[in-house]
């Protein structure tokens, strides 16, 4: 795919004024992943913190070890027997920052432009995806984003459009397999005829915050998955 910076970089500069605070002045920040990986988790957009405010993109998921977000990642990918770290990519749905989850839906989705905001974000996320990493396994961390990859079809939010077949719960979500697109119209990559992603499993989680013990992803977790 084309150069991510760049394609955000343009995005940001027709889109910027929807909230010159946060989109303008903070900018966008994005994982740098450029090769294929086995397992991708997912958030929905980069936290924002003063001391943060100079970060300049892109980050290396490699050097993401401290912190709260960051420390449960880790260690859901690495154990005494097993270390997945190396074969594991990141990234957000979208590339603002910011740590209220309601921003999108009070902030961005007021505004008129709000939506193809969002849109041309997820294109270049979904390109990624199906161009680059070509998970085998995707763990979804955040339930605010369910709707933006097709989960919510029956409720009319197609976004990126996959399809799923449910294969079953667990305690830490329901684990679903990518069979392909949704026949929508209102799929945002119409270009897409068929997905790279077609056998990928999907765990359907939740922020790991506030999840009990037993809810929580674990490295036998993600091998049992990866067995699927």
């Amino acid at each position: 795919m084309e150069d991510i910076n760049k394609e955000l970089a343009a995005i940001w500069e027709e889109y910027a004024s929807i909230d010159n605070e946060v989109l303008k002045e903070r900018g966008y920040l994005y994982c740098n992943n450029i090769q294929q990986k086995d397992i991708l988790i997912t958030g929905i957009n980069p936290s924002f913190t003063d001391n943060k405010k100079g970060q300049e993109p892109p980050y290396e998921f490699i050097n993401c070890n401290s912190g709260r977000y960051w420390i449960p990642i880790k260690n859901m990918l690495k154990s005494n027997e097993c270390d997945y770290i190396n074969s594991a990519a990141y990234f957000d749905l979208f590339y603002f920052r910011e740590t209220n989850q309601k921003y999108i839906r009070n902030v961005i989705l007021k505004h008129k432009d709000g939506v193809q905001f969002l849109v041309r974000q997820l294109r270049v996320t979904q390109q990624l995806m199906e161009e680059v990493i070509r998970p085998k396994v995707i763990i979804i961390k955040n339930k605010e984003s369910y709707a933006y990859w097709g989960k919510l079809s029956d409720k009319g939010y197609i976004w990126m459009g996959y399809e799923f077949e449910s294969i079953g719960n667990c305690s830490c979500g329901e684990i679903c397999r990518i069979t392909g697109f949704i026949e929508s119209d209102e799929r945002i990559s119409p270009e897409l005829v068929q997905s790279n992603l077609v056998g990928s499993i999907v765990l359907f989680s939740k922020y790991n915050r506030y999840l009990k013990k037993e809810e929580k992803v674990t490295v036998e977790i993600i091998r049992q998955l990866l067995d699927l």
